[in-house]
């Protein structure tokens, strides 16, 4: 029988190959039966007798051996190093038994023979069924390949994946932060493959495995020298810490191979998709895929983006502004009247956010906004409005004529007093076209000509209902010290929420009773408590319901006149209870990381947290932590195409249990990235375990090769399947144990009886 594969820490040339046999004891003899070389490219080929079924493939150092090292680059295999690869077949394959050596299947050995009995069936089996569910991939069956390397580009995910987990053993190495003395290679990767513990139901793996494997990755993903695998950092990230992370996984003593692995996997998969079409029938629409629960939870949680804190830090920015100019004490804002349009003498002040301006106010003599405040006496109101955002597929440009056009969306409210320490107030949100038209054919002699800009006439998103009924419905009233305003309430209608990407309104409008407390904590950290709820309307009907805690807060470091400095956004957490249609969440939610786009008009967090339960139909269908992050946004320019050169990323990491009625509770792991730019790949990984099988799952999409669904179970059982694939094999331990017809949805097994069932 042959033994094939690629060893690697690095990739391994010139390496001794040796492969010995497991007796009865559960041990290894002491004399190889074969031994080979590593060839330049890591690769090994031995031939062994067909009788060994179990056995280890060993590598280690030999004349002129060097391993291709992500860091350092080229260097001698360290004497001491030993990598090892362990098997236990039932019966030997037709073909060749391909099996990769790495420290990661190095860990599986060590995890194996640690355990009482040894290196016997079961334990070798329990300990890679820990080796899968931990990393995602299986060791043993995804080649090796060094993620500096021109192959990386180019890679299956799983050996991009590994490919970066490797480099980090090195990167380990090379800081030292295993405890290890600096490029101490042999210790670092002897902290890294220290065996784990294995009991009847789960396996503990050892600590550098967790937190300290991660951060190395995440250094690596983020060095363009280390890592060519076209994954970014923070798509590495969102995987690597995914499972990685997992410092305990559930697995089992008892060994299944062959044809029983392989119904088992089917058997979960089918009976969990039939549950959930059941559930779905039964419940309406109920859907438990990584995209309907994002779905959900984005409906459940739209009102408070960061539109709410700047709404938070605008409205008593207005109303502070308007009295001290009323008071003959404001001061006109240079960076407003700087605008264009805008008088040097106009009374107007901008506000800040993170360092980026959020929107400005200016004072009117009328309550409408169309004149604007001479002198104090003639104060009657101030409008505020939040900066222009870009709406993102609205862009167009005429090649032939250069033409330019982009929309952008305000949003905006004239606050007017109503008594001691109360305003009555109007609000809109508006869409608006600008157009650039250049002189075309100027003459290198000739001043220059700019472009042309025009505006269009301002299009109202959403309906407010009657203008004269404002001043009863809609209402702010604030409390005052002498060092401003500590707290504010607003009740009444809000701008519609709108769809960025269309410029369309999401809602009529919306409904607020909140209410702010702003308390200093010193050194310009003030910190706003936020409680209360907001209603969505859409159609004149409730479509939306979120109500706040009393423990709500958002914490900010100011510049002492109100505005947040650059990363002056210290905290945001909410206790929230929120409804929108059929989906209901309940729980906390944390907003951090807030950025803005290149047109400096869009600011948002780019990283959200929400802990806690998330129900459909009346059914808890989850209950964990959801996570959602945003890769790229500030180098993103919403004024110009989509394109694989203009674009970001959004990603996806669900951790938690969900319920399916007539299905165990599943424990599920998700990892998703997608990019806004519909050419560029998405991929998505999962997990889930349903108490009899864990079952790993990915999908990759790129422009130029489609879709790849690669589907595995951690008892090693594996199949892969390209769009417009009709039929595909099943293997286990290099051996086809089934064939999936796709057309048919029947997976017909090869056992004596040559055996089959339905998927459906």
């Amino acid at each position: 029988m042959t033994v094939q594969g690629t060893a690697a820490k690095g990739i391994i040339k010139k390496g001794t190959v040796k492969v010995f046999e497991i007796g009865a004891d559960g041990k290894p003899g002491a004399s190889p039966v074969a031994t080979g070389t590593t060839a330049d490219d890591g690769t090994y080929s031995v031939a062994i007798p067909k009788s060994v079924l179990n056995f280890i493939v060993e590598v280690s150092t030999g004349p002129g051996a060097t391993m291709m090292d992500e860091i350092k680059g080229e260097i001698a295999v360290p004497d001491g190093l030993k990598l090892r690869n362990v098997v236990a077949l039932t019966q030997a394959p037709d073909g060749p038994y391909t099996g990769h050596v790495s420290p990661l299947t190095e860990l599986a050995v060590k995890t194996a023979e640690n355990a009482a009995g040894g290196l016997s069936t079961a334990n070798i089996a329990q300990a890679k069924q820990a080796i899968r569910t931990k990393f995602g991939f299986d060791p043993e069956n995804t080649k090796p390949v060094n993620s500096n390397s021109s192959d990386a580009a180019h890679a299956r995910e799983d050996e991009k994946t590994q490919s970066l987990i490797l480099a980090a053993v090195s990167q380990m190495s090379a800081s030292g932060s295993t405890g290890c003395q600096l490029d101490d290679l042999v210790c670092t990767i002897n902290k890294v493959t220290a065996p784990a513990t294995m009991s009847a139901d789960k396996t503990t793996f050892n600590e550098v495995l967790g937190s300290t494997l991660v951060a190395a990755a995440e250094t690596v993903a983020s060095k363009p020298e280390v890592n060519n695998t076209g994954k970014k950092l923070e798509e590495v990230r969102n995987t690597i810490s995914l499972t990685v992370a997992q410092q305990e996984v559930s697995t089992s003593k008892t060994p299944v191979s062959g044809v029983d692995a392989a119904k088992q996997l089917f058997t979960s998969l089918r009976n969990t998709s039939q549950a959930l079409q059941a559930a779905g029938a039964a419940g309406g629409a109920l859907d438990l895929s990584a995209t309907a629960i994002k779905r959900d939870f984005d409906q459940a949680v739209a009102p408070v983006d960061f539109e709410l804190l700047d709404w938070m830090s605008l409205i008593p920015a207005g109303i502070e502004f308007f009295e001290n100019y009323k008071a003959g004490i404001a001061t006109v804002d240079p960076m407003m009247t700087a605008m264009p349009g805008v008088s040097p003498l106009t009374p107007s002040r901008m506000v800040y956010r993170g360092g980026y301006p959020i929107g400005g106010c200016t004072v009117f003599s009328d309550q409408d906004g169309k004149s604007v405040a001479t002198s104090k006496d003639t104060a009657a109101s101030i409008g505020c409005s939040l900066w222009d955002r870009s709406v993102y597929n609205s862009s167009t440009y005429d090649t032939a004529t250069g033409v330019y056009s982009y929309m952008t969306v305000s949003k905006g409210i004239m606050l007017i007093p109503n008594g001691t320490n109360a305003y009555w107030y109007k609000t809109r949100a508006k869409s608006m076209t600008t157009t650039v038209t250049p002189v075309l054919n100027q003459s290198p002699q000739a001043p220059y000509q700019p472009p042309q800009i025009t505006q269009s006439a301002p299009v109202t998103i959403g309906t407010y209902g009657d203008p004269a009924t404002a001043s009863t419905t809609n209402t702010i009233t604030y409390t005052k010290s002498e060092s401003g305003i500590t707290g504010f309430t607003v009740k009444g209608m809000m701008p519609a929420r709108v769809d960025y990407f269309n410029g369309s309104a999401l809602t009529d409008h919306e409904v607020w009773n909140m209410a702010f407390t702003r308390t200093n904590e010193g050194s310009n950290v003030f910190k706003y408590a936020l409680t209360g709820d907001f209603t969505s309307k859409k159609g004149g009907k409730i479509v939306g319901h979120m109500a706040l805690g009393s423990s709500s807060f958002a914490r900010v470091q100011e510049d002492g006149k109100g505005n947040s400095v650059d990363n002056g956004l210290k905290a945001v957490s909410l206790q929230v209870s929120s409804e929108a249609g059929s989906s209901k969440i309940e729980g906390s939610l944390t907003v951090s990381d807030g950025k803005v786009d290149k047109s400096l008009s869009n600011y948002r967090p780019t990283n959200v947290s929400f802990t806690g339960t998330l129900s459909n139909n009346l059914i808890q269908l989850f209950s964990g932590t959801l996570s959602l992050g945003t890769a790229g946004y500030e180098n993103f320019d919403p004024r110009q195409q989509v394109s694989a050169d203009n674009q970001y990323k959004g990603t996806l990491k669900i951790i938690g249990k969900v319920n399916v009625p007539g299905r165990p509770t599943l424990s599920i792991l998700v990892s998703a990235t997608r990019s806004i730019a519909s050419d560029v790949a998405e991929d998505i990984h999962a997990q889930y375990n349903d108490g009899t099988a864990v079952v790993i799952a990915s999908m990759v999409r790129t422009a130029a090769a489609g879709e790849l669904l690669d589907v595995s179970s951690a008892n090693g059982v594996s199949f892969k399947v390209a769009r417009g694939q009709k039929i595909a094999d099943v293997m286990k331990d290099s051996a086809k144990v089934g064939t999936i017809d796709l057309d048919k949805g029947i997976v017909y097994y090869i056992d004596n009886s040559n055996t089959f069932e339905s998927l459906k």
